[in-house]
């Protein structure tokens, strides 16, 4: 690769419910609505993406296109498209699109598939509303009879910020699968067609940042933005292109045309010697589209451009002791850097989790394209202290007995921190962890942990039909004895994660290292109970919850066992304390009887050595309402799978309860497509799922992750996220002390 882009090389037990009349109900709160609802569907040939219902745009993708591109391109006042998909004098310009000519002598720019096409794998719509569209897409650069030469990964974010103004998000990595050369061309990377109503020969202004107009002044004229705009039947709407800082020869230099061409590129202005790309090398390059009412001015471009925030998220993974820190990045989201700083101590855990990332590179559907940048030194966590620039995300999945401890210094260093459970395994952690959340605050970085449950769809759905009171009443208060809300959850040492059997390290069996369960797992379940149950609410330590009961028991494995899950002939030294007879004792069960805001929970934890065959971890959660219970079943008779169902509460006719279910899940389907009502087994109904909704728990460590990455760009998290951290790990921390 030459000089000028070296800088881009691509781097339970079961819960028992008891239907029971409730002595009292608890109601909770709604979610405001998105200002404007957007929502994507594919169809055939295309992703078409809705804003309030009327079509604004859709990414075409048809396998005899010469390249993918968007049409219409929908003003925010007109609804008609700004851009034109073919029109004189050059009819393959194609509306908002991305190419290249004179690449290894092909042309992926102009018609002749013979010569050259950019063939879409098939998009997947990664968010599909309400605040934002997200289209992923990977394309290979190929012609007929020849394996493909590039692998363009395009990554493309759909908003609404205001009623007058609509934005794509266009990121695109182009990686050579060979040596390639690209010459000199002025057929080249995004452009944008106008119609030719609002082109310059019609009485359009075409202007850039200088305030230079028209082809004559803005041809070949380096600018970080350009804007093109006129008036149709009254109205006045433009379209403006932005060049991010961190491409390539920014600002670029412009390809205009005053009957409506705009395109940012330097590939015009090169010399002979063109551009190599050596193969696995990439060259990233990041555009933003603003549609807009009104002219350059009224639009107030140039303000957005200096708003509009560009460098990627950078990662930095620390001491990936737990399969989890890898599963992170199973996926690649958007708008995160491919270049991730491992800092760890060298041995085995570092290189499973490396070759599971290597593992998701490889892989021949969807593949990743990671960059791992592995530092092995003793003093692996303060070298990244010194060396990493604040701002970063740190990623903290392994050991727990420092946990606590480096989130703290990592927030007082200036970093976001995203953890894997339990941020903290005892009193003591919690104190730290307390200290952790001021410094975040302080320092205005964030601090979340991975709660994976609430991307399953099950405890989505259960969530959305406790929040609908004419079918579920209010929350029931319960007993004691008959708690209204109880979640149960079952795990295996023995599993298989990313298609192969997981390798425990020895540590994950030491209560001193990993915690005890009822620190460990059962944060997901006092979690969801709050999540679910108490939406949007504050929840304080002491003053909101109160402890009535809690108990530890362990899992006695063998050594053979222990053997089969972590590879090791014999317990270490530091497990010998807890070994009797040859067995070891793992304290990894436990049970916390409780009340949150007056209602009585019971949440229960236990381990297995394997699951039974056909089976995984399981989850049982049962939440009572006044009208009905919604109660969540993954047990044999479920193949395993967790199903949802609602059931009448004692007293009330199941026919008081069905015509508003039927409703509700109506409803439902306009966010949850394909799921039906159906008449359950049990009495009551059972809400199906499709299978396409059901995404599975590897999964939902990327849907974690987009999450946190919507609060860094918001710049913060909900105001009962931070608080509700904090209540939950009180919750298990002082279990854990009271336990018997």
């Amino acid at each position: 690769m030459n000089t000028n882009l070296s800088r881009f090389a691509s781097a339970g037990a079961i819960g028992i419910f008891l239907l029971a009349a409730a002595s009292g109900a608890v109601s909770g709160a709604q979610a405001p609505a998105p200002k404007h609802v957007l929502r994507a569907e594919t169809q055939d040939d295309r992703v078409i993406v809705r804003i309030d219902g009327t079509t604004f745009t859709s990414y075409r993708f048809g396998a005899g296109q010469k390249m993918p591109y968007f049409y219409p391109v929908a003003g925010p006042l007109s609804g008609l498209s700004l851009t034109t998909e073919s029109s004189l004098p050059y009819p393959h310009h194609r509306s908002l699109w991305f190419g290249c000519d004179r690449v290894n002598g092909g042309n992926y720019w102009q018609e002749g598939n013979d010569r050259g096409q950019i063939v879409s794998r098939g998009p997947k719509v990664v968010s599909g509303g309400p605040d934002e569209i997200q289209i992923a897409d990977l394309c290979d650069w190929k012609q007929p009879g020849r394996e493909p030469i590039v692998l363009d990964r395009r990554e493309i974010t759909i908003t609404a910020p205001a009623d007058d103004v609509r934005i794509i998000d266009f990121a695109v990595t182009l990686t050579a699968l060979t040596d390639i050369k690209i010459e000199k061309t002025n057929h080249s990377l995004f452009a944008a067609r106008i119609v030719p109503a609002l082109s310059v020969e019609n009485g359009g202004t075409l202007v850039n940042a200088a305030g230079k107009s028209k082809e004559k002044e803005t041809f070949g004229t380096p600018s970080p933005w350009m804007d093109y705009s006129g008036t149709r039947f009254g109205l006045t709407e433009g379209l403006a292109i932005f060049d991010a800082p961190g491409n390539l020869w920014h600002p670029a230099k412009w390809f205009t045309r005053d009957y409506g061409f705009f395109s940012p590129t330097n590939l015009n202005w090169i010399d002979e010697n063109g551009i190599v790309l050596k193969k696995g090398e990439s060259l990233p390059l990041r555009y933003r589209v603003v549609v807009h009412a009104g002219d350059v001015a009224q639009a107030g471009i140039d303000g957005r451009y200096r708003a509009w925030k560009t460098d990627p998220v950078r990662l930095v993974t620390v001491d990936p002791g737990h399969f989890h820190a890898a599963l992170v990045q199973k996926t690649m989201p958007f708008g995160v850097s491919p270049l991730v700083h491992v800092y760890a101590p060298a041995g085995s855990e570092l290189n499973d989790h490396l070759a599971r990332i290597e593992g998701y590179n490889a892989r021949p559907d969807d593949p990743t394209a990671w960059k791992e940048a592995v530092y092995t030194g003793a003093d692996f966590f303060e070298k990244m202290i010194r060396e990493e620039k604040p701002g970063a995300v740190v990623v903290l999945a392994g050991n727990n007995r420092k946990k606590t401890e480096y989130i703290a210094k990592a927030l007082e260093a200036g970093f976001n921190v995203l953890a894997d459970k339990p941020m903290a395994i005892d009193a003591q952690g919690y104190e730290l962890l307390k200290k952790a959340f001021s410094a975040a605050e302080k320092k205005k970085k964030l601090l979340y942990d991975i709660m994976t449950e609430r991307s399953e769809i099950t405890n989505i759905l259960q969530k959305e039909l406790i929040a609908a009171r004419d079918v579920f009443g209010d929350l029931a208060v319960g007993t004691a004895v008959d708690p209204a809300i109880v979640m149960a959850s079952t795990h295996s040492f023995s599993k298989i994660v990313s298609g192969a059997p997981l390798i425990r390290p020895a540590w994950f069996f030491d209560p001193a290292q990993q915690g005890q369960g009822l620190t460990d797992v059962s944060t997901h379940l006092v979690d969801l109970v709050q999540w679910e149950c108490f939406p949007g609410r504050i929840i304080r330590p002491e003053a909101d919850i109160r402890i009535l009961h809690a108990e530890k028991r362990p899992t006695i494995l063998t050594r053979e066992q222990f053997r089969a899950v972590t590879g090791l002939d014999d317990f270490p030294a530091y497990l010998k304390k807890n070994v009797r007879s040859g067995r070891l004792a793992v304290p990894c069960n436990g049970t916390i009887l409780y009340t949150i805001k007056g209602v009585h929970a019971r949440i229960n934890v236990e381990w297995g050595y394997e699951p039974p065959s056909g089976g995984g971890d399981t989850h049982f959660s049962a939440i009572r309402g006044t009208k009905a219970a919604v109660i969540i079943r993954q047990e044999k008779e479920q193949d395993y799978r967790p199903e949802l169902s609602v059931e009448a509460a004692p007293g009330v006719s199941p026919d008081a309860v069905r015509p508003a279910l039927v409703i509700v899940v109506a409803e439902l389907q306009t966010n949850y497509p394909g799921i039906e009502l159906k008449d359950g087994e049990r009495g009551g109904w059972k809400i199906q799922v499709p299978d396409r909704l059901r995404l599975g728990h590897e999964a939902h460590f990327g849907e974690v992750l987009q999450r946190f990455l919507h609060f860094l760009r918001d710049g913060r998290l909900p105001d009962w996220e931070g608080p509700n951290m904090l209540a939950k790990y009180w919750l298990t921390t002082t279990a854990l002390s009271l336990a018997r």
